[in-house]
């Protein structure tokens, strides 16, 4: 049996103490205002962004066709951390002379993080960052073995044609309008990543660089099992 009971009101007063009843919050005619769970997970310090390639200073991308050994960020989610990806978003400074372009992102199991590459820290999304990230990411890894179990190919995106653009291209023939991004809320929900788990993205082309942006929220295990 269940007794809810909504207050009407139009300032997000706190009106009793930390673990005790609290009524939930509405609008004056009784419906129930209800935050997204991810934006709920925000407002404890849960969601997190990490950078592959910052300010003016992009990452040079695996030169080629894609090599699942050379993925352009990974992330190792430890065993008692969840995770779930949020959005993943890929901008090209360059694509190098004429050849095809392909980024992947993929999830999965028995993966290794290479030592090549560089760390990278990611930050918390709520500015105090009252919890602490568990997980492990890294930039341009060079020697990585590819998930073995459980995996799935979340987002793959191409130009699906030869392109030539340099960081240096100032010509019409060169302006580039591709963002390619995949978004959690596109799709009926999303992988989970119980730890431990990996996530691995590319982007592949003859000489590539540019910068990976990638959120996810971070939960403990045991809330999920």
């Amino acid at each position: 049996m269940s007794d809810i009971r909504v207050v009407g009101s139009t300032v997000p007063t706190r009106l009793t103490a930390d673990g005790g009843f609290i009524s939930p919050r509405g609008l004056r005619d009784g419906t129930l205002a209800v935050a997204p769970w991810l934006e709920a997970l925000a407002l404890e310090g849960r969601v997190f962004l990490a950078n592959s390639g910052t300010v003016t200073t992009p990452i040079t991308f695996g030169a080629g066709a894609l090599v699942t050994t050379a993925p352009d960020l990974t992330q190792t989610v430890p065993v008692g951390t969840t995770v779930l990806p949020i959005e993943i978003r890929i901008y090209m400074e360059a694509y190098g002379t004429d050849a095809i372009f392909e980024c992947l992102a993929a999830t999965g199991t028995g993966g290794v993080v290479g030592s090549g590459g560089s760390a990278i820290t990611p930050v918390s999304l709520r500015s105090d960052a009252p919890i602490s990230n568990t997980t492990t990411i890294r930039g341009s890894d060079t020697s990585a073995t590819y998930m073995t179990t459980n995996v799935a190919e979340l987002f793959h995106e191409g130009a699906r044609f030869a392109i030539t653009k340099t960081a240096s291209s100032a010509t019409v023939s060169a302006f580039d309008q591709n963002l390619f991004v995949w978004r959690r809320s596109s799709l009926w929900g999303g992988p989970v990543l119980y730890g431990a788990a990996q996530l691995m993205v590319f982007a592949k082309s003859q000489a590539g660089a540019g910068f990976i942006t990638y959120t996810y929220a971070q939960i403990p295990s045991n809330s999920v099992t």
